[in-house]
């Protein structure tokens, strides 16, 4: 399968042809997510071992710039040893989560047992790629 991308008047469309077929096949690749918008919950600070007040609140944007509804969202921690909670299910290192209608999803942080700064990596996976960022909260004495 040959997939080719073309810009026309600032949409991408997508050009594919199955190998075997006369026919080309047009598709609008405007709905292909293209970046991960942190909303909020970046750069908090709890005492270690604590929860972060706010959760991290994450929305994938595709091509056309709108929101992706159904998309799912995985969340892995990087640094810090602390627990996660996505989708309702609590995980020790990673969980992953589904975009709800307004395209937005959100995980509850627990950060580590260790002063510092710790890291969580938010991540979807994409028809062309993976597409990632990094959160970073920080555990302080209290």
């Amino acid at each position: 399968m040959k997939i080719r991308f073309m810009r026309r008047t600032g949409v991408v469309l997508a050009l594919v042809a199955i190998v075997g077929c006369d026919d080309e096949i047009v598709g609008d690749a405007s709905g292909f997510l293209v970046g991960l918008d942190i909303v909020s919950g970046a750069s908090q600070t709890a005492a270690p071992g604590e929860a972060l007040p706010q959760p991290i609140v994450v929305r994938p944007l595709r091509a056309d710039g709108d929101t992706h509804q159904t998309a799912r969202v995985f969340f892995s921690l990087v640094e810090g040893d602390g627990s996660l909670r996505a989708g309702g299910a609590s995980a020790s290192g990673n969980g992953a989560t589904i975009t709800s209608g307004s395209g937005e999803t959100a995980a509850r942080w627990t950060l580590g047992p260790v002063e510092g700064v710790q890291r969580l990596r938010v991540f979807v996976v994409s028809v062309q790629d993976t597409i990632a960022t990094e959160v970073t909260a920080t555990a302080t004495p209290r």
